[in-house]
This record gives C-alpha cells, sequence and structure tokens, in this order.
C-alpha cells in the first residue's frame, strides 16, 4: 500500500489560539481570586472537573512561569462556583 503525498491543504487552526490563557493567573496578586461556576461533572475519584481543570492549569501555568505562585480552590456549593485563590 502507497501513501499519497497532498500538497496545498492549509492546516487547521487549533481550538483555541495559542498564549491565550482561559484563566488569568498571571493578573493575580497574593489574596486575589476568581470564581467558575461548578458543574455536575464528575471524575471517577469523585473529584468535580471544573475544580480538576482550575488545579490542572495552574500547576501548568506555574511550570511556564517558572516562579514559586501557589493556587488554591474550594467548592462554593451556596453560589454554585469554584473559587480559586493565589495563595503565594
Amino acid at each position: 500500500m502507497t501513501i499519497a503525498i497532498d500538497k496545498g491543504i492549509p492546516m487547521p487552526r487549533p481550538p483555541r489560539s495559542a498564549g491565550r490563557a482561559r484563566y488569568r493567573f498571571g493578573a493575580m496578586e497574593v489574596g486575589d481570586s476568581f470564581a467558575v461556576p461548578l458543574t455536575d461533572e464528575r471524575y471517577g475519584n469523585g473529584r468535580n472537573k471544573v475544580q480538576q481543570r482550575i488545579m490542572c492549569a495552574a500547576a501548568a501555568w506555574k511550570r511556564r512561569d517558572g516562579r514559586a505562585h501557589d493556587f488554591s480552590t474550594q467548592i462554593d456549593r451556596d453560589a454554585g462556583v469554584v473559587r480559586c485563590w493565589r495563595i503565594s
């Protein structure tokens, strides 16, 4: 079987523009926070998907930034949000 080589086919755009962060960790100072609406989606370990995504995004941003920032998240069920604070 021979695989054909195509020419002139444009590469599709990425789903999100590169460099555009969903969460603005870089603009936060110690004590600042933001809230994201809570969903009912959960992972197998019981952790809410929104909270997990925020924590993963914070860890990735921290690795790219190279500075020692720490973030903490808490679910506020009364308000229906996941809140993330910069703690250092």
